[in-house]
């Protein structure tokens, strides 16, 4: 056993002031391995929910606002039939009780990135200045209103900071975990942190509240490590810190009021009448408070723009346990343990972790254990358990990684202690298991990173597959990267000329066939299937092939008696079933249509493309009158199933 594992208080140390010349190269390392990882992957992993976050810096520092009013009239906000949202009024904006335009989400990432975009803000100026000078022409490249900031710039920023903030992230656990901890044991512990798990695909890629709220986790529990080695006055300084760090977790994810909540029960009972220091840090928490009064209103003081999201009957229930529990750790494209299974060597890390004296660093870590399990059981209920969208294993428990990954660094020592002691063999039987799970969790992140997440979304929400075995994320993911590498319609035009199809059948998710008149409800999403022959020789793929150019999809086109056509959008695709089609063979293509939001007569227009090449030809009219009817007359009684198509 090292002698920094046992714990005794010591006077002035070093690490309190400096770190010596070794631990600095290390963290050096550690960030530009990061960096550089994190950036390898050329597209965009960001998500919508993050643009408020993205742009609360550059309106202050542009507008001068704190609010997003001046956001009314911009693309960024009214999104009507539009590739970026789809929606008339951005979800991740809301119309608050004051008039103002708000951000529906937590307000932490903001704070703790704007740092970074005053760094992003101030070298867009000094370059605009420059151009301006060189070119003679005013020149201003920070335009927040326009939809190329929304869908470009403002991504390219949010990567960078959510980089550089996870790799902060990194570093803070490397740190902690070499205070306890030899070399090799705390590298290896932060590399499965990096790179093993959702901190590389999720964190690292956007703005998520996940990424702020492990950041301060982190910080916070560092700074109790060094107050836990010190006494007098650094001691204190230390336990405001810390506090002010977790007064951050509010605003940075509601749910990481569990871990404040950790922090203040182990202030309280190591520190005694000292805690009183941790309490005057804590006041950071009134930023998030005081944004929610003013927005939201007294009675939303915690949750804030959350209370619109949890105001359904049915967001929490006991119908979605037991599913939940046990598909937040075993689905087989969601479950934790499944796509993360370093993440078991925890458990006997968390077992020795209690066999050991609780000394003050221990007694941190059960009442962060109990945090964790409390946030698991937590989404037992929640009906969006899944995660929604996002690569990997279910995002809402992103959060637990800094403890649980932590917790194995106890494996590790045990295991390179009994190595040093004689007592076993480096290949052990458990160190083989060990470096197999490793190897296999990395993978799914580096799989992630470079491939695609159609998963999600093709061919209808993924909530409809998390229990598939043939068609599951990482099976789908990575055939998507194996089809992209191989690439077989290697002549685009050539492939387009030997394909060809015959429309066989066109019904809704009933089996009930679309007819000249049907009537559906406006604005309404409905389920249609297609069966179509394969009449070419060429072989067409399917959206399990996992690639996104290349794969065969119908698009279902409306316009109006007039000849005008409606907005494109993207729920106004069906993708064909399966991976390869070969000619002669028929395939069913599936997919949910969204109707126009006016009533009135359209005609529906469905044609065959392969995605990102070009439309396939078909020698027939595959046009279809519709009636799309008012929503008012289509109201029905809550609980009653509608039948989508009435026909004449």
């Amino acid at each position: 056993m090292t002698q920094s594992i046992v714990w005794a208080p010591l006077r002035l140390p070093r690490f309190i002031t400096n770190m010596s010349k070794q631990t600095t190269l290390v963290c050096s390392l550690i960030v530009l391995a990061c960096l550089l990882i994190y950036f390898s992957n050329e597209t965009s992993i960001t998500s919508t929910d993050d643009v408020p976050t993205g742009l609360l810096g550059f309106n202050w520092l542009e507008n001068h606002q704190l609010n997003f009013d001046f956001f009314r009239d911009t693309a960024t906000y009214s999104n009507k039939d539009s590739d970026f949202s789809g929606l008339q009024n951005a979800y991740y904006f809301i119309e608050t009780a004051n008039g103002h335009v708000s951000a529906k989400y937590p307000i932490g990432p903001s704070i703790l990135s704007f740092p970074l975009y005053a760094v992003f803000f101030i070298s867009t100026k000094l370059s605009d200045l420059i151009q301006t000078l060189i070119s003679g022409n005013p020149t201003d490249s920070l335009d927040l209103a326009s939809r190329e900031f929304l869908t470009s710039q403002r991504t390219h920023y949010e990567t960078i900071a959510a980089t550089c903030l996870s790799a902060l992230s990194a570093v803070l656990f490397y740190l902690a975990s070499r205070l306890k901890f030899g070399a090799p044991t705390a590298l290896l512990s932060t590399f499965i942190f990096c790179f093993s798990t959702s901190m590389w695909v999720v964190c690292s890629q956007g703005l998520r509240q996940h990424t702020v709220s492990n950041l301060i986790v982190l910080a916070t529990m560092l700074a109790l490590f060094k107050a836990n080695r010190t006494v007098d006055a650094p001691q204190k300084l230390l336990l405001v810190l810390a506090g002010f760090f977790s007064g951050l977790l509010h605003s940075s994810r509601p749910t990481s009021l569990l871990f404040f909540l950790a922090f203040i029960v182990y202030c309280i009972y190591t520190y005694r009448k000292n805690c009183l220091y941790f309490f005057v840090g804590t006041s950071s928490i009134l930023m998030g408070i005081a944004w929610n009064v003013y927005y939201f209103g007294l009675s939303n003081f915690l949750k804030g723009g959350y209370a619109q999201l949890t105001s359904g009957a049915q967001t929490y229930s006991l119908q979605y346990f037991p599913e939940s529990a046990i598909g937040l750790l075993f689905s087989p494209s969601r479950g934790w343990l499944v796509l993360c299974p370093i993440l078991l060597f925890a458990i006997p890390g968390i077992r020795k972790l209690f066999q050991w004296p609780l000394h003050p660093d221990e007694q941190l870590l059960a009442c962060l254990s109990m945090a964790c399990l409390a946030l698991y059981v937590h989404y037992w209920f929640y009906f969006s358990w899944s995660g929604v969208l996002v690569y990997g294993p279910s995002r809402f428990l992103i959060d637990v990684l800094p403890i649980v990954c932590f917790s194995i660094n106890y494996y590790l020592h045990h295991h390179f202690h009994q190595l040093k002691s004689g007592a076993k063999k480096l290949w052990s039987s458990s160190f083989i298991a060990f470096f197999a799970c490793l190897v296999f969790s990395t993978s799914v992140q580096a799989i992630g990173a470079f491939g695609n997440n159609s998963w999600a979304t093709i061919p209808t929400p993924h909530g409809e597959r998390l229990w598939s075995i043939q068609d599951s994320l990482l099976e789908r993911t990575t055939r998507g990267i194996l089809f992209d590498i191989r690439d077989p319609i290697s002549n685009s035009k050539s492939y387009l000329d030997s394909s060809t199809y015959r429309l066989l059948e066109f019904t809704d998710r009933n089996g009930i066939l679309v007819r000249e008149g049907a009537e559906v409800q406006a604005k309404r999403n409905l389920r249609l299937k297609l069966k179509l022959e394969n009449t070419g020789t060429s072989t067409w793929y399917g959206y399990e092939s996992g690639t996104k150019s290349g794969i065969l999809q119908a698009t279902v086109q409306f316009t109006t008696p007039d000849g005008e056509e409606v907005g494109r959008h993207r729920k106004h695709r069906i993708y064909v079933e399966g991976h390869e089609i070969q000619p002669g063979e028929t395939a069913i293509a599936v997919g949910e249509v969204k109707f126009p939001a006016d009533p009135g007569p359209y005609i529906m227009t469905v044609s065959l493309e392969v995605a990102g090449i070009g439309r396939l030809s078909s020698q027939e009219d595959q046009s279809t009158r519709i009636q799309v009817r008012s929503r008012r007359a289509m109201q029905r009684k809550y609980g009653e199933t509608p039948t989508g198509f009435k026909f004449e």
